[in-house]
């Protein structure tokens, strides 16, 4: 049972695996005629299924606004209502009036998803706009370097980003969060990259950047249900 223990992240299937141990240490206990390991075990799995119970009804009491759960069902339509509002309980919420997001060059420190309004990639010899349910600073995060092309708002854009920092220790703090987030940047790599390999190109066009194809078979690994359709030119 410590064994399985020491490989579980989430805290939920530690307190089955706790509730499991202890019922078990019941039984051993009214075999072997042991009334201390009844009762302690007794009490043990008994706080344990209470703290569930608590937590599956405080789950079920969440409920998302109209538009969380139009951005939830456009980008993370299979992730439930509770793990969406923690994973989008942790980001904040930002507006560009026709200004740069993401500089060419910089190491930004969020990573955004477009609630509203159109955004421009700029610094390539392509003309990519970024629409709503898309990421921005994905790449740069991905890659841990610094962003190869620059965005700014087309007009009004409103953003959900998320610190980087907070990303990198989801695994950790919120493990359903965390999958949730590989999912939708996944997804989001995945269209990019089918999109620029699937745009004709003329002699001397530059290609995709690599890191969005590495990005792409890297976190498709961490979120299998991506579908992942390239062809090449």
């Amino acid at each position: 049972m410590l064994v399985i223990a020491a490989f579980t992240r989430s805290v939920r299937w530690l307190r089955y695996l706790l509730i499991v141990g202890s019922f078990a240490s019941v039984t051993f206990g009214l075999i072997s005629g042991f009334a201390a390991i009844v009762f302690w075990n007794l009490l043990i799995g008994g706080l344990h299924t209470f703290r569930v119970i608590r937590d599956l009804r405080a789950e079920r009491a969440v409920s998302l606004s109209e538009d969380e759960r139009a951005i939830r069902d456009l980008v993370l339509r299979d992730v439930s209502e509770f793990d969406f509002h923690m994973f989008w309980a942790m980001g904040r919420d930002a507006s560009y009036t026709d200004e740069s997001i993401v500089a060419a060059g910089s190491r930004p420190d969020t990573v955004g998803l477009i609630v509203d309004g159109v955004a421009q990639v700029v610094g390539t010899d392509i003309d990519v706009k970024l629409e709503r349910g898309q990421l921005i600073g994905e790449m740069s995060y991905v890659a841990d370097e610094e962003a190869s092309v620059g965005v700014i708002a087309a007009g009004t854009v409103l953003l959900r980003e998320w610190d980087q920092r907070v990303l990198a220790s989801l695994i950790h703090t919120h493990p359903p969060g965390a999958k949730a987030f590989d999912r939708l940047i996944a997804q989001d790599l995945a269209r990019k990259a089918r999109r620029e390999t699937d745009r004709p190109r003329h002699a001397g066009q530059k290609k995709p950047p690599a890191v969005w194809l590495g990005g792409v078979f890297y976190l498709c690994r961490l979120a299998p249900g991506v579908r992942l359709e390239l062809t090449t030119h």
